[in-house]
């Protein structure tokens, strides 16, 4: 019994001892399944917050490349901005200082063209003013030559008319001379007859001288105040000649100014050599006229004498002629004169109305070229006004569709670069969701597992403790031990 007893306590101290190794070697399990947890646990949470530094290093990273890209791009917009506002304020300069020069080169050549206008017209006018000059000119010389022809036959009318009232009246004195001395004669004697005769002789020599004496006083008067006369028109036609010639002699200076010396030298030889002719004319005029005077003066001498000769009725037949003859040359003198007359007026007519049609059609001509001068540049600045206008549309629609093209770009550059960061950042977030997932996941089945490995450690330390107990309840019984219940126990 004793060597049983012996033997029970030895097998049941081995499989206490065995129990005891497998409890101490589930725990020791345990604990180094738990450490070995807290171990991965420790790792697990430096590769996480490694690789959060990581995340927050990419994050930084990325978020500078980001930033820099955009500095970048806002540089360059900026660049291009500031470029493109430079190139539209020098383009709106250069624009300005165009449309400043077009318009001062308009203006400049409108006034070199007035300025040309202005020349001819004032040359035209210069030489229209030296044409009327000279035309004046020539008609107040036709109007003194025709004043001069009108004088002379007015002179000769006048003259016949005081040479035949003085025919008349000594025709009259004649008469009656003869009667009274034909009546003295038939009532005195002869010797009272030769005596009253040659009384009636004296006394009408007498008469007769005194009579003539009176007669050529007259006569001289009238000649010294025709003379005075002839000399005052003669003085004045060449003061009006002399100022006709100093009045053309000024135009043509004053034309000068405007012409070449070669044109005031010609048209102050025209106006000298017309001057001279006119001179020239008026000479032989006046020597035509003195040759005439003095033809007349001799032909009434002798026809005066002849008249003095012949009887009465020849002297009477021969007047009678003389005045028909006369008169038919005055006639016809006056019908030659008038008919010129007549032509020099229509001459001067048409003259006239043709320099006036010349006149305003130059006036005409001038107004029409500023005229149209104004409606072209009026023209030209409304294309321009309106080429600038749909320039201006133009450069505008451009530069919105230019600016509305870079919006769009920068836009979608946007929206890429927002989805791509929203992306990063949804990425980034599941990432760390599944990380926290993971770690949880195997916090969770550590946790099981502990408690696994906890329930199963019982379950053996209970089921060690009921073999135990079971074994040693026997024992008890033998050796009248108490043995405590199992309820207790447990």
């Amino acid at each position: 019994v004793q060597r049983a007893a012996i033997v029970v306590q030895k097998n049941f101290k081995a499989s206490r001892e065995h129990q005891r190794y497998l409890s101490l070697k589930a725990a020791t399990l345990v604990f180094q399944r738990r450490y070995r947890a807290l171990i991965l646990s420790r790792q697990y949470a430096l590769e996480y917050l490694s690789l959060r530094r990581a995340t927050i290093h990419i994050q930084a990273v990325y978020r500078g490349i980001r930033v820099r890209k955009s500095i970048e791009r806002m540089h360059l917009a900026a660049c291009t901005i500031q470029s493109a506002y430079k190139m539209h304020r020098n383009r709106k300069s250069y624009q300005k200082k165009r449309t400043a020069a077009i318009v001062i080169q308009n203006y400049y050549r409108s006034f070199i063209n007035g300025r040309n206008q202005r020349k001819k017209y004032l040359m035209m006018k210069n030489s229209a003013l030296v044409i009327q000059a000279s035309y004046r000119g020539m008609k107040e010389r036709q109007k003194l030559k025709i004043l001069h022809a009108s004088a002379v036959m007015i002179q000769s009318s006048y003259r016949m008319y005081i040479q035949r009232r003085r025919y008349k009246q000594l025709c009259w004195a004649a008469r009656v001379i003869q009667q009274r001395f034909r009546a003295k004669m038939a009532k005195k004697a002869d010797m009272e007859n030769y005596a009253k005769i040659k009384k009636a002789v004296i006394c009408l020599q007498c008469s007769f001288r005194a009579k003539k004496a009176r007669q050529l006083y007259k006569s001289s008067v009238a000649a010294r105040r025709i003379q005075s006369f002839l000399q005052m028109c003669v003085e004045r036609r060449r003061f009006l000649e002399k100022k006709a010639a100093a009045v053309t002699i000024q135009s043509v200076f004053r034309c000068q100014r405007a012409r070449a010396r070669y044109k005031l030298i010609w048209s102050s030889a025209v106006a000298i050599q017309r001057w001279y002719r006119a001179c020239h004319r008026a000479q032989l005029q006046k020597a035509e006229y003195t040759a005439q005077r003095q033809a007349v003066v001799v032909i009434q001498s002798a026809f005066r004498g002849m008249k003095a000769r012949k009887v009465a009725r020849q002297i009477r037949a021969a007047r009678k002629i003389q005045c028909f003859l006369q008169m038919a040359v005055q006639r016809r003198k006056f019908i030659q004169l008038r008919t010129a007359a007549i032509t020099l007026r229509a001459y001067y007519l048409m003259y006239k109305a043709k320099s006036q049609y010349t006149s305003y059609k130059q006036a005409a001509l001038v107004l029409q070229r500023h005229y149209r001068s104004h409606l072209t540049m009026k023209r030209q600045r409304a294309a321009y006004l309106q080429t600038r206008r749909n320039v201006t549309i133009v450069q505008a629609r451009v530069r919105g569709f230019i600016e509305r093209k870079k919006f769009r770009k920068i836009k979608e550059s946007t929206v890429k670069i927002q989805a791509l960061f929203r992306g990063f950042l949804q990425r980034q977030k599941y990432l760390r969701c599944k990380f926290s997932a993971l770690v949880i996941q195997q916090h969770y089945r550590a946790h099981q597992m502990r408690n696994t490995e906890q329930q199963r450690y019982h379950q053996m330390k209970r089921s060690i403790i009921r073999i135990q107990l079971g074994l040693d309840t026997p024992l008890c019984l033998a050796l009248n031990l108490d043995v405590p219940s199992t309820k207790t126990s447990a």
